[in-house]
């Protein structure tokens, strides 16, 4: 920038005080006439800012003369009369600028973490590389949690205002601010460097005619229903349209996830960057394999990476909703996967993650099974699309919970005795050898009604279980439920995604319980039915009353089955 001294003006400071000092004098200068009056009005409003933290700053000790009698009056910061040092000559060229703002592109790191991202190519490099970036334009820094409006703290990283704590902090020595919301990424501190670095935009290569290659096309290892095909269709129309944001509504079970891969295709023909997101960690690593044989291996990074790992330069990354949160401005295709799903549901931090994430005119699209109120409601104004897939990929409806009222009294018997209805429908389905996810809305349940499962399951020489969250040997559960050595599993709104097992029926218990709400009753109905081998299953919700809740969940199932029948998807009605 042609500037070659500096002058330092004040004590060293954490990150975010400097900042509240620098944001003081500038406020000061721009509105006070130069010369020594207003260097006087910025040592003022210094001196306020920093004794607001019990930070004590004159103004004029020599060495950090703000306020120096010998200054003139040309400049509200002239350096005239002030101690002053040589800025160093020894900072990275511009090819090596270039080269460092393509590892950290798009990035919103701490400084440790982008550092660490940095030594994994170049072992020497050190803080003055990030500064230099700062410097040229290629990123911006500040304190990971800064002061905002009112004087409130504010987490930079993940935007969190509430969630932060002032305590005495071991990196500084002194007391600074700490974001609690987003601590497992790694601590965001006042005194810690934040890093937003601007999107590398690499030189465009100019192809001969004769090397053009021709256009991406997705490798599919399984067959598109007509569904999937109209909706894939429907959708990369959308995109080429410039459609901003889009739902993608389909039924448990549909196979949405090969519908994205042709608007994919189309992003990575037009050298785009593409994020695919979704809030669990297990469903990466499911679908990693699938994205990485559509459009092979080197076009497709996951996150998270082991810690030795270098990020690639891949056009594809797959992540979880947390790890959005290091990105901003990165991408040109946002998919976000069960959008209704935790934690990504409800969270105002993985929101506003995803939202910065998004480039200028980046389309974001959402898929669920189970849209909430308020997307339902953008979609009905218009103010997003929408794409349907009403039936399942073998083309036979979803099952039509049938609904049990069980009287309060009959619920007293357990863990001994289940309700009538309830041991009926186990054995009909235990006859037809169907396993049975038995869903209920609380820990305390969940453990009545796996012993009494339990019971049941000996008069019938099978095996039964329970599951919640607190259980360390969940994984094994869940895995001798799918080898069928647990027939009978009772478990909380855990399983209510992410499991397929062929011949499942699904019983919910308490089904007019608070907690389940009308979305995660399809959920858990949406488990039953999915595999071609028993394309149909059974489902019933038991419950003293018929609550709102339970009635849109039938009503939704019910709509989807009839919008299939209308466009000629199913086998059968």
């Amino acid at each position: 920038r042609g500037l070659h001294d500096y002058a330092v003006i004040s004590p060293p400071l954490p990150l975010w005080l400097a900042e509240l000092a620098l944001k003081a004098a500038e406020k000061t200068i721009a509105s006070a006439a130069s010369g020594r009056k207003a260097r006087s009005r910025a040592v003022s409003a210094i001196q306020k800012a920093l004794g607001q933290w019990d930070i004590q700053f004159s103004g004029h000790q020599a060495r950090y003369s703000l306020n120096s009698p010998y200054a003139p009056d040309g400049g509200a910061l002239s350096l005239s009369g002030c101690a002053t040092s040589r800025l160093p000559d020894h900072l990275p060229d511009q090819d090596a600028l270039e080269m460092y703002g393509a590892i950290l592109s798009a990035r919103v790191l701490l400084e440790e973490e982008a550092l660490g991202e940095i030594r994994k190519r170049h072992r020497g490099a050190d803080e003055r590389v990030l500064k230099a970036l700062a410097l040229s334009g290629k990123a911006t820094v500040a304190a990971a949690v800064g002061v905002g409006e009112f004087g409130r703290p504010v987490c930079r990283r993940c935007g969190e205002r509430s969630r932060i704590v002032y305590q005495l902090c071991p990196h500084c020595g002194r007391q600074c601010f700490l974001c609690l919301a987003c601590a497992g990424m790694g601590e965001a501190r006042s005194c810690k460097a934040l890093y937003t670095f601007a999107p590398h935009a690499p030189a465009p290569q100019q192809q001969s005619p004769l090397t053009t290659k021709p256009p991406l096309e997705p490798v599919l290892l399984v067959q598109l229903t007509a569904a999937q095909e109209e909706a894939a269709r429907e959708l990369t129309q959308l995109f080429k349209t410039g459609c901003r944001e889009v739902l993608v509504w389909a039924v448990c079970g549909a196979g949405k996830t090969e519908v994205a891969f042709d608007v994919i295709a189309a992003a990575l023909n037009a050298g785009l960057r593409i994020l695919y997101t979704v809030p669990r960690r297990d469903v990466v690593r499911e679908l990693a394999p699938r994205i990485r044989a559509a459009f092979g291996q080197e076009k497709l990074t996951e996150l998270p990476l082991p810690g030795s790992e270098l990020l690639p330069g891949t056009p594809i990354l797959l992540s979880t909703t947390h790890q959005v949160l290091r990105f901003a401005n990165a991408f040109d295709l946002i998919i976000l996967d069960e959008a209704d799903a935790f934690p990504y549901y409800g969270s105002e931090m993985l929101y506003r993650g995803l939202q910065r994430a998004r480039g200028r005119n980046a389309m974001l699209i959402y898929m669920t099974a189970t849209p909430d109120v308020a997307l339902r409601k953008q979609v009905s104004s218009g103010k997003i699309r929408a794409v349907c897939i009403p039936a399942r990929h073998h083309g036979y409806p979803l099952a039509v919970p049938v609904v049990h009222r069980v009287k309060a009294p009959e619920w007293s018997g357990m863990p001994g005795d289940l309700p009538d209805s309830v041991r009926e429908f186990l054995g009909e389905s235990l006859k037809r050898n169907a396993v049975v996810l038995v869903f209920v809305p609380t820990v305390r349940d969940v453990e009545l009604v796996g012993h009494a499962l339990a019971e049941f399951g000996t008069r019938y020489g099978v095996a039964a279980d329970y599951l919640h969250s607190a259980r360390e040997e969940r994984a094994q559960i869940v895995a001798r439920f799918r080898e069928r050595t647990v027939q009978l599993l009772a478990s909380t709104t855990l399983l209510e995604r992410g499991i397929t097992v062929p011949f499942t029926d699904v019983a919910v218990l308490y089904a007019d319980h608070r907690i389940f709400d009308a979305r995660t009753l399809v959920q858990m109905a949406g488990r039953a039915g999915r595999h071609g081998s028993d394309p149909v299953g059974r489902v019933a919700f038991f419950s003293s009353t018929f609550s709102s809740e339970m009635q849109q969940a039938l009503s939704m199932i019910v709509s989807m089955n009839e919008e299939a029948g209308k466009r000629g998807y199913l086998q059968q009605l």
